[in-house]
C-alpha cells in the first residue's frame, strides 16, 4: 500500500474511532473558541470526553457543580460589577439546587457518588488562578471561565441525557441541560460586554 494511502486511512480510522457526532463536534468547536478568550479559562475545566456511565457521569456532574459553587463564592466576595455578582449569585442558588437533584437522583438510580466527585486538577487550577486575579482582571476572568464550565457542562449533560446508561441520571441530565444552556448563554453575553 502506498504510504499517502496508508496515512489517508490511518487518519480515517483515528477519526471513526473519536465516534464524535456531528453535534458533538459543534461542540467542540464551541468549546475551542470559549477557550481562546484566555489561559484562565482553559484552565477551569477539560473538555469532558464522551461517556455514558453512570460513575463517570455522576462524578463530572458533582464536580462542575462543586467547581460553579466554589467560582460564585470568590464572585461574590471579589467581583466589581452588579451583573457579575448577580450572576455569581444565580450560580449559588442554581448550582446549589443542582446538587441537590444530582444527590435525590442517585439515590433513585442506585448509585453512589464515586470519588470522582471531587474536583480535578484542572479546577482546582482555575479557581486558584481565579483567586490570584488582580481585582482589575477579576470579573472578565471569572465570566471568561463560566463561559468554558458551561459549555463543558451543557456537552456533558446534552451527552448524558441522550446516550446514559442510568434512566434516573439520565433524566436528571435532560432536566439540567436547558438550565445549564441558559447559564452558558448568559455567561457568553457578560462575557463578550467585558471584553
Amino acid at each position: 500500500m502506498p504510504r499517502s494511502s496508508a496515512i489517508a486511512l490511518a487518519a480515517a480510522v483515528a477519526l471513526a474511532a473519536c465516534g464524535e457526532p456531528q453535534a458533538g463536534a459543534q461542540n467542540a468547536a464551541a468549546r475551542a473558541d470559549a477557550k481562546a478568550s484566555g489561559p484562565i479559562a482553559s484552565a477551569i475545566t477539560p473538555a469532558p470526553a464522551s461517556q455514558t456511565a453512570a460513575a463517570d457521569f455522576a462524578g463530572k456532574a458533582a464536580a462542575g457543580d462543586a467547581f460553579e459553587l466554589q467560582a460564585a463564592q470568590l464572585a461574590q466576595q471579589r467581583a466589581t460589577r452588579p451583573t457579575v455578582k448577580t450572576f455569581a449569585a444565580m450560580m449559588l442558588r442554581d448550582h446549589g439546587k443542582s446538587q441537590a437533584d444530582l444527590k435525590q437522583a442517585l439515590s433513585q438510580s442506585g448509585q453512589t457518588l464515586p470519588a470522582g466527585g471531587a474536583l480535578t486538577s484542572g479546577q482546582q487550577q482555575g479557581l486558584a488562578d481565579l483567586a490570584k486575579a488582580s481585582a482589575q482582571d477579576f470579573d472578565k476572568a471569572y465570566m471568561a471561565g463560566q463561559v468554558q464550565a458551561h459549555q463543558d457542562a451543557l456537552t456533558l449533560m446534552q451527552d448524558y441525557a441522550q446516550n446514559g446508561d442510568n434512566p434516573a441520571l439520565r433524566a436528571f441530565a435532560g432536566q439540567a441541560a436547558p438550565v445549564v444552556q441558559s447559564h452558558y448563554q448568559m455567561a457568553r453575553s457578560l462575557s463578550d460586554q467585558l471584553s
